[in-house]
């Protein structure tokens, strides 16, 4: 799973669409935090839609 970040973010990078400084080891913790606290809420369908849109928001660069 790991190499296939790596792929999959290296080439965002490359294009532009993801900025430069981060590692697939945060992605893939950030996905799994995400996918973590929406399992625990009532609304967690919600949850992580907002946490997702917040991640990708910050994931974009300036």
């Amino acid at each position: 799973m790991r190499d296939a970040a790596d792929l999959l973010l290296t080439r965002a990078q490359q294009a532009g669409a993801v900025r430069p400084d981060v590692t697939a080891i945060q992605l893939l913790k950030l996905a799994n935090g995400i996918a973590f606290s929406a399992e625990r809420e009532p609304d967690g369908d919600e949850q992580a839609e907002r946490l997702l849109s917040l991640a990708l928001t910050g994931l974009r660069p300036a």
